[in-house]
């Protein structure tokens, strides 16, 4: 396998949310992991894997900085998906 995280015991503190689809989505929360969920982004075919896939979505808009998480939902932990890159950009660009 090309991705070895060596979690180890940690495996165990790991939370997994639950998918409200099939495939899973790519939450985005701000303020913080525990933070208020602002988007749910399903994967859809890129949930599916191996390899790369691209999702996207919208965000809504919020003024000022603010501190973002991206987790996924899953059945649990294997496979474990991981995030190459994120672009945030304004909408209509």
């Amino acid at each position: 396998t090309p991705w070895n995280f060596q979690i180890g015991k940690a495996k165990d503190q790991i939370v997994v949310r639950k998918p409200a689809t099939p495939d899973g989505e790519l939450e985005v929360r701000v303020g913080g992991c525990e933070g208020e969920r602002i988007a749910a982004i399903p994967l859809g075919k890129a949930g599916r894997g191996p390899g790369l896939g691209t999702v996207s979505g919208a965000l809504p808009a919020r003024e000022g900085a603010h501190d973002l998480c991206f987790s996924f939902t899953a059945k649990g932990l294997d496979p474990m998906p991981a995030l190459d890159r994120v672009t945030l950009t304004t909408a209509g660009q």
